[in-house]
Protein backbone atom coordinates (compact mmCIF):
# COMPACT_ATOMS: atom_id res chain seq x y z
CA UNK A 1 0.00 0.00 0.00
CA UNK A 2 2.70 2.54 1.06
CA UNK A 3 4.38 1.93 -2.10
CA UNK A 4 1.52 2.38 -4.42
CA UNK A 5 0.83 5.46 -2.80
CA UNK A 6 3.81 7.04 -3.32
CA UNK A 7 3.71 6.04 -7.13
CA UNK A 8 0.61 8.29 -7.00
CA UNK A 9 1.96 10.88 -5.52
CA UNK A 10 4.99 11.32 -8.16
CA UNK A 11 2.42 11.13 -11.05
CA UNK A 12 0.76 14.09 -9.35
CA UNK A 13 3.91 16.45 -9.05
CA UNK A 14 4.12 17.41 -12.09
CA UNK A 15 0.63 18.13 -12.81
CA UNK A 16 0.88 20.44 -9.86
CA UNK A 17 4.28 21.96 -11.26
CA UNK A 18 2.75 22.91 -14.27
CA UNK A 19 -0.75 24.57 -12.32
CA UNK A 20 1.55 26.57 -10.25
CA UNK A 21 3.93 27.67 -13.23
CA UNK A 22 0.31 28.86 -14.97
CA UNK A 23 -0.58 31.38 -11.49
CA UNK A 24 -0.06 35.11 -11.42
CA UNK A 25 2.75 36.08 -8.66
CA UNK A 26 -0.28 37.82 -6.92
CA UNK A 27 -2.20 34.48 -6.74
CA UNK A 28 1.35 32.44 -5.28
CA UNK A 29 1.80 35.02 -2.82
CA UNK A 30 -2.53 34.71 -1.49
CA UNK A 31 -2.05 30.73 -1.34
CA UNK A 32 1.60 31.39 0.61
CA UNK A 33 -0.06 34.26 3.16
CA UNK A 34 -3.07 31.70 3.53
CA UNK A 35 -1.15 28.43 4.17
CA UNK A 36 2.20 29.22 5.58
CA UNK A 37 1.58 32.48 7.83
CA UNK A 38 2.86 32.65 11.49
CA UNK A 39 1.10 33.78 14.23
CA UNK A 40 3.42 35.24 16.80
CA UNK A 41 1.74 35.37 20.39
CA UNK A 42 2.43 39.08 21.98
CA UNK A 43 4.60 38.53 25.27
CA UNK A 44 2.92 40.54 28.49
CA UNK A 45 4.76 43.57 28.94
CA UNK A 46 7.38 44.60 31.63
CA UNK A 47 5.38 47.38 32.33
CA UNK A 48 2.01 45.81 32.86
CA UNK A 49 3.99 42.87 34.80
CA UNK A 50 5.66 46.35 37.41
CA UNK A 51 2.25 47.57 37.25
CA UNK A 52 0.14 44.52 38.74
CA UNK A 53 2.96 42.72 40.54
CA UNK A 54 4.96 45.00 42.51
CA UNK A 55 1.91 46.59 44.64
CA UNK A 56 1.41 43.15 45.56
CA UNK A 57 4.99 42.34 46.73
CA UNK A 58 5.02 45.57 48.15
CA UNK A 59 2.04 44.83 50.47
CA UNK A 60 3.16 41.15 51.37
CA UNK A 61 6.81 42.93 52.50
CA UNK A 62 4.62 45.28 54.57
CA UNK A 63 2.55 42.94 56.13
CA UNK A 64 5.92 40.71 57.07
CA UNK A 65 7.29 43.80 59.09
CA UNK A 66 4.49 44.68 60.32
CA UNK A 67 4.00 41.42 61.89
CA UNK A 68 7.80 41.32 63.20
CA UNK A 69 7.36 45.06 64.51
CA UNK A 70 4.59 43.55 66.46
CA UNK A 71 6.24 40.75 67.78
CA UNK A 72 9.07 42.80 69.00
CA UNK A 73 6.81 44.84 70.75
CA UNK A 74 5.08 42.23 72.80
CA UNK A 75 8.62 40.57 73.39
CA UNK A 76 9.47 44.23 74.60
CA UNK A 77 6.15 44.26 76.56
CA UNK A 78 6.97 41.22 78.41
CA UNK A 79 10.56 41.88 79.74
CA UNK A 80 9.43 45.29 80.94
CA UNK A 81 7.84 46.11 83.58
CA UNK A 82 5.05 48.36 83.34
CA UNK A 83 4.38 50.77 86.10
CA UNK A 84 8.27 51.89 86.07
CA UNK A 85 9.32 51.09 82.68
CA UNK A 86 12.33 49.41 83.68
CA UNK A 87 13.67 46.03 83.11
CA UNK A 88 12.34 42.55 85.28
CA UNK A 89 13.12 39.38 86.06
CA UNK A 90 12.51 38.00 83.05
CA UNK A 91 15.08 40.03 81.33
CA UNK A 92 17.36 39.19 83.73
CA UNK A 93 17.11 35.41 82.78
CA UNK A 94 17.27 35.98 79.36
CA UNK A 95 20.27 37.83 79.08
CA UNK A 96 22.53 37.45 82.44
CA UNK A 97 23.84 34.13 81.56
CA UNK A 98 25.97 35.74 78.56
CA UNK A 99 27.66 38.29 80.57
CA UNK A 100 28.31 35.62 83.58
CA UNK A 101 29.64 33.49 80.80
CA UNK A 102 31.88 36.16 79.69
CA UNK A 103 32.97 37.59 83.30
CA UNK A 104 34.26 34.43 84.01
CA UNK A 105 36.27 34.09 81.18
CA UNK A 106 38.15 37.11 81.88
CA UNK A 107 38.74 36.38 85.70
CA UNK A 108 39.47 32.82 84.59
CA UNK A 109 43.54 33.56 84.29
CA UNK A 110 43.59 35.87 87.93
CA UNK A 111 46.52 35.00 89.57
CA UNK A 112 46.71 35.56 93.25
CA UNK A 113 49.60 38.63 92.75
CA UNK A 114 47.89 40.40 90.62
CA UNK A 115 44.74 41.94 92.78
CA UNK A 116 46.32 45.01 93.29
CA UNK A 117 46.95 45.38 89.24
CA UNK A 118 43.57 44.58 88.89
CA UNK A 119 41.90 47.60 87.14
CA UNK A 120 39.86 46.14 83.96
CA UNK A 121 36.46 46.40 83.85
CA UNK A 122 35.91 42.19 84.33
CA UNK A 123 33.03 42.49 87.33
CA UNK A 124 29.64 42.69 87.64
CA UNK A 125 28.27 45.19 90.51
CA UNK A 126 25.30 43.88 91.96
CA UNK A 127 23.25 46.94 93.88
CA UNK A 128 19.92 46.05 95.47
CA UNK A 129 17.86 49.32 96.17
CA UNK A 130 14.65 49.84 98.65
CA UNK A 131 13.09 52.72 99.10
CA UNK A 132 13.05 53.12 103.39
CA UNK A 133 9.28 53.31 104.40
CA UNK A 134 7.24 52.84 101.41
CA UNK A 135 4.32 51.78 103.16
CA UNK A 136 4.02 54.79 105.02
CA UNK A 137 3.19 56.59 101.29
CA UNK A 138 0.07 53.99 100.59
CA UNK A 139 -0.65 54.78 103.95
CA UNK A 140 -0.66 58.62 104.36
CA UNK A 141 -1.14 59.54 100.15
CA UNK A 142 -2.67 56.27 98.75
CA UNK A 143 -1.46 53.93 96.35
CA UNK A 144 -1.69 56.33 93.88
CA UNK A 145 1.05 58.01 95.40
CA UNK A 146 3.08 55.17 95.89
CA UNK A 147 3.03 54.04 92.21
CA UNK A 148 3.87 58.06 91.29
CA UNK A 149 7.21 57.90 93.40
CA UNK A 150 7.98 53.69 91.97
CA UNK A 151 7.45 55.56 88.23
CA UNK A 152 10.16 57.45 89.31
CA UNK A 153 12.72 55.61 90.11
CA UNK A 154 13.61 55.28 86.48
CA UNK A 155 15.05 58.48 85.62
CA UNK A 156 17.02 58.61 89.01
CA UNK A 157 18.85 55.32 88.25
CA UNK A 158 19.48 56.47 85.00
CA UNK A 159 21.15 59.35 86.07
CA UNK A 160 23.77 57.58 88.38
CA UNK A 161 24.07 54.40 85.74
CA UNK A 162 25.08 53.91 82.22
CA UNK A 163 23.11 53.14 79.55
CA UNK A 164 24.32 49.78 79.05
CA UNK A 165 23.94 48.78 82.78
CA UNK A 166 20.52 46.87 83.69
CA UNK A 167 17.79 48.36 85.50
CA UNK A 168 15.66 46.37 87.21
CA UNK A 169 12.08 46.66 88.87
CA UNK A 170 12.66 43.36 91.57
CA UNK A 171 9.37 43.85 93.16
CA UNK A 172 7.31 46.01 95.24
CA UNK A 173 9.91 49.16 95.89
CA UNK A 174 12.61 47.16 95.66
CA UNK A 175 15.25 47.43 92.56
CA UNK A 176 18.66 45.84 91.26
CA UNK A 177 20.95 47.34 89.36
CA UNK A 178 24.00 45.69 87.62
CA UNK A 179 27.00 47.90 86.09
CA UNK A 180 28.37 45.85 83.64
CA UNK A 181 31.44 45.08 83.28
CA UNK A 182 32.84 47.52 85.55
CA UNK A 183 35.67 47.72 88.34
CA UNK A 184 34.63 46.77 91.89
CA UNK A 185 36.73 49.95 93.16
CA UNK A 186 34.09 51.83 92.04
CA UNK A 187 31.51 50.50 93.71
CA UNK A 188 31.06 52.93 96.63
CA UNK A 189 31.44 55.88 94.81
CA UNK A 190 28.44 54.56 92.98
CA UNK A 191 26.49 53.83 95.96
CA UNK A 192 27.30 57.05 97.06
CA UNK A 193 25.81 58.95 93.99
CA UNK A 194 22.82 56.68 94.27
CA UNK A 195 21.99 57.46 97.75
CA UNK A 196 22.31 61.18 97.19
CA UNK A 197 20.08 61.34 94.14
CA UNK A 198 17.27 59.45 95.56
CA UNK A 199 17.46 62.13 98.71
CA UNK A 200 17.51 64.89 96.80
CA UNK A 201 14.76 63.73 94.41
CA UNK A 202 11.45 66.20 94.96
CA UNK A 203 8.64 62.89 94.26
CA UNK A 204 6.06 64.74 92.28
CA UNK A 205 2.56 63.02 93.65
CA UNK A 206 0.60 65.06 91.60
CA UNK A 207 -2.41 67.64 93.24
CA UNK A 208 0.64 69.65 93.81
CA UNK A 209 1.87 67.56 96.45
CA UNK A 210 6.25 66.80 96.99
CA UNK A 211 7.59 64.03 99.16
CA UNK A 212 11.24 63.62 99.74
CA UNK A 213 12.46 59.90 100.21
CA UNK A 214 15.76 57.87 100.94
CA UNK A 215 16.49 54.45 99.86
CA UNK A 216 18.77 51.92 102.13
CA UNK A 217 21.86 49.97 99.49
CA UNK A 218 23.59 46.76 99.70
CA UNK A 219 25.95 46.01 96.95
CA UNK A 220 28.51 42.92 96.13
CA UNK A 221 30.25 42.08 93.05
CA UNK A 222 30.51 39.09 90.92
CA UNK A 223 33.18 37.03 90.75
CA UNK A 224 32.64 37.19 94.78
CA UNK A 225 36.10 35.37 94.64
CA UNK A 226 38.20 37.00 92.59
CA UNK A 227 40.81 33.72 92.29
CA UNK A 228 38.00 31.29 92.08
CA UNK A 229 35.19 33.50 90.04
CA UNK A 230 33.00 30.10 89.85
CA UNK A 231 32.76 29.51 93.50
CA UNK A 232 29.48 31.36 94.04
CA UNK A 233 26.44 31.70 90.87
CA UNK A 234 25.44 35.42 90.74
CA UNK A 235 22.29 34.74 92.51
CA UNK A 236 23.92 33.92 95.23
CA UNK A 237 25.70 37.17 95.32
CA UNK A 238 22.82 39.15 94.68
CA UNK A 239 21.43 37.05 97.75
CA UNK A 240 24.98 39.04 99.63
CA UNK A 241 23.85 42.37 98.17
CA UNK A 242 20.34 41.69 99.32
CA UNK A 243 21.70 40.77 102.84
CA UNK A 244 23.81 44.40 102.93
CA UNK A 245 20.93 45.86 101.86
CA UNK A 246 18.83 44.74 105.06
CA UNK A 247 21.40 45.81 107.28
CA UNK A 248 21.91 49.11 106.06
CA UNK A 249 18.37 49.76 106.41
CA UNK A 250 18.60 47.83 110.43
CA UNK A 251 21.52 50.08 110.91
CA UNK A 252 19.97 53.64 109.59
CA UNK A 253 18.24 53.96 106.63
CA UNK A 254 19.56 56.68 103.46
CA UNK A 255 22.88 54.35 103.53
CA UNK A 256 24.69 51.74 101.64
CA UNK A 257 26.55 48.37 102.92
CA UNK A 258 28.88 46.31 100.59
CA UNK A 259 30.73 43.34 100.89
CA UNK A 260 33.97 41.74 99.57
CA UNK A 261 35.76 38.52 100.00
CA UNK A 262 39.85 39.30 102.03
CA UNK A 263 40.44 35.50 102.60
CA UNK A 264 37.35 33.63 103.12
CA UNK A 265 36.63 30.15 101.77
CA UNK A 266 33.93 27.52 102.89
CA UNK A 267 31.90 24.58 101.06
CA UNK A 268 28.75 27.11 102.77
CA UNK A 269 30.09 30.67 101.85
CA UNK A 270 26.62 31.99 101.39
CA UNK A 271 25.21 30.94 104.02
CA UNK A 272 28.00 31.72 106.44
CA UNK A 273 28.46 35.51 105.28
CA UNK A 274 24.47 36.00 106.29
CA UNK A 275 24.83 34.01 109.27
CA UNK A 276 28.22 34.95 110.79
CA UNK A 277 28.65 38.12 108.77
CA UNK A 278 30.30 39.87 111.86
CA UNK A 279 32.65 37.22 113.27
CA UNK A 280 33.83 36.64 109.87
CA UNK A 281 34.38 40.41 109.29
CA UNK A 282 35.75 40.50 112.20
CA UNK A 283 38.35 38.07 111.37
CA UNK A 284 39.30 40.25 108.49
CA UNK A 285 38.25 37.49 106.07
CA UNK A 286 35.67 40.00 104.88
CA UNK A 287 35.52 43.65 104.42
CA UNK A 288 33.10 45.58 104.93
CA UNK A 289 31.96 49.16 103.03
CA UNK A 290 29.41 51.73 104.43
CA UNK A 291 28.73 55.45 104.10
CA UNK A 292 28.22 54.63 107.83
CA UNK A 293 31.51 55.52 109.19
CA UNK A 294 31.42 53.93 113.01
CA UNK A 295 30.82 50.13 111.45
CA UNK A 296 29.99 49.61 115.59
CA UNK A 297 26.87 50.84 114.46
CA UNK A 298 26.30 47.91 111.66
CA UNK A 299 23.66 45.72 112.35
CA UNK A 300 23.74 42.09 110.81
CA UNK A 301 21.37 40.02 112.36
Amino acid sequence: YSSAASDVYKRQIPILNKVFASMSEEQHTSIANNWLSIHVQKGTELSTIIVWVLPIVSFLILIILIFFRINLKFKELSLTDQLTGLRNRRFLQNNLKNDVDLILRMNSNFKPNQMQEKQNESDLIFFLVDLDQFKLINDAHGHGAGDAVLSQIKSILEKVFREADYLVRWGGEEFLVIARFSNRIHAPELAERLRHAVEAHDFDIDQGKVLKKTCSIGFACFPFFVNKPDFLIWEQVVDIADHCMYAAKKSSRNAWIGLSNINYSHECIATSITEKTKELIDLKQLEVVSSIKDKALLKWD
